[in-house]
């Protein structure tokens, strides 16, 4: 069995915690500190086979226009996944696992409950990273970073049905994937040991899967990317990382880059905007970008630091920054980070060296809720290290104990 290519930038700057029972520091739940909103009402194991962690008090909101804090009760382990979970879609009416070590991706139906283990099986050396589901087309994208391909896979049946860029140069150190109505764009990370190239874009045509060419990135290591509205129309936003130790360490400047497709796909129209490394060597590290319910505002949370960058949509510039970045909790370590958001307005970030989930309200930039407590045991790291949210419950994956936990929220 393989084992997967690590980078070390969002949402893999933990791999330097990587493969360690890592001791939490001053870990106990029944002692543990609810920053903002919410209050414990239960620790310790489930009453019963099956149920939940622990829960959390409702409370009211924090900004006037927003919500007040949801009841939260978590469920940290309810299904066991293949080996290395790396990412976690949601595409077709399902979730979808990628199992970076088993080189498949399983499926999960949060309607139902039914989980198809290793539904796509890809083959071995594959070590894929992240996936992007066409759903008109019943595909799944899946970018393998160990095997610089593209596999091209049935939702429907788990079929593969094409491996794309075998024995080319079309990818390098491939991550994420997006689709546009007319192209499929795959981040090259070009990935050298524990350092990196200058990265570049591949674009498809999304009909027939042609490799059209690539575009290189203004910065090191692009690592999100996806479709967007915007006030000004349709655009690609574009991640560049920018290039992290494995210590956590930020070496250099990252960026948001906002295409405009034009008649030639290799060449859209951009925008760049950097995010400049500051004396703080955690500050960087762009992650995924959020959108916010009405398309005015781009959040980034950063893997090494505990903020936020937020970018105007309408103004195209930063709001905030590396110099003034929204903080979400006070540490002094680094510590990975990943989020998503809701309909709300409401982001989902995860602290992956205290096995712990925030809530951050965008309608006033404050936090909501957190920090909720999202590991099984007392003792050891688990690593969450992507998350989904679906209606009102947020699903999570445990990277270094392989396993799913969800989230029910009580708004």
């Amino acid at each position: 069995m393989s084992r997967r290519l690590h980078n070390p930038g969002l949402p893999s700057v933990a791999r330097g915690y990587r493969g360690r029972a890592t001791l939490r520091a001053a870990r106990s739940l029944c002692s543990l500190v609810v920053v903002v909103a919410l209050c414990l009402v239960g620790c310790g194991e489930p009453d019963e086979a099956g149920g939940p962690t622990r829960s959390y008090e409702a409370a009211g909101p924090v900004c006037e226009a927003g919500p007040s804090a949801p009841r939260a009760t978590v469920w940290a382990d309810f299904q066991t996944l293949g080996a290395d979970p790396n990412a976690i879609a949601r595409g077709d009416g399902y979730l979808w696992v990628v199992e970076s070590s088993d080189n498949t991706v399983s499926r999960f139906d949060p309607a139902t409950g039914a989980f198809d283990a290793f539904f796509i099986d890809l083959g071995v050396n594959r070590n894929p990273y992240d996936l992007y589901v066409d759903a008109p087309r019943d595909l799944a994208y899946i970018a393998n970073q160990g095997a610089n391909t593209l596999t091209v896979a049935s939702t429907q049946t788990g079929e593969v049905v094409a491996e794309i860029g075998a024995g080319t140069e079309a990818f390098d150190a491939p991550q994420g994937v997006t689709a546009s109505d007319d192209y499929i764009y795959v981040t090259n990370t070009h990935l050298r040991g524990r350092g990196f190239d200058e990265g570049s874009v591949t674009v498809l045509d999304r009909d027939t899967r042609e490799v059209l060419g690539s575009i290189p990135t203004a910065k090191k290591n692009p690592q999100y990317i996806a479709a967007i509205d915007t006030p000004h129309g349709p655009r690609i936003a574009v991640v560049s990382s920018g290039a992290i130790h494995y210590s956590g360490t930020v070496t250099s400047d990252g960026a948001l880059e906002l295409w405009t497709e034009t008649d030639d796909p290799t060449a859209p129209e951009r925008q760049i905007f950097a995010l400049e490394r500051t004396d703080d060597e955690r500050m960087g590290a762009p992650g995924r970008p959020l959108v916010t319910p009405d398309a005015t505002r781009l959040y980034l949370a950063s893997a090494t630091a505990p903020v936020l960058f937020v970018f105007d949509l309408q103004a195209m510039q930063w709001l905030h920054d590396t110099s003034d970045p929204l903080e979400v909790y006070a540490t002094d370590d680094k510590s990975l980070h990943n989020a998503t958001i809701d309909a709300r307005g409401v982001i989902y970030l995860t602290a992956f060296n205290d096995d712990a989930l925030y809530l951050f309200d965008t309608s006033c930039d404050a936090v909501l809720a957190g920090p909720l407590d999202l590991g099984t045991t007392d003792g050891y790291l688990e690593g969450p290290v992507d998350l989904q949210v679906v209606g009102d419950e947020v699903y999570f994956v445990m990277t270094l104990s392989n396993v799913m936990g969800r989230v029910g929220l009580g708004w």
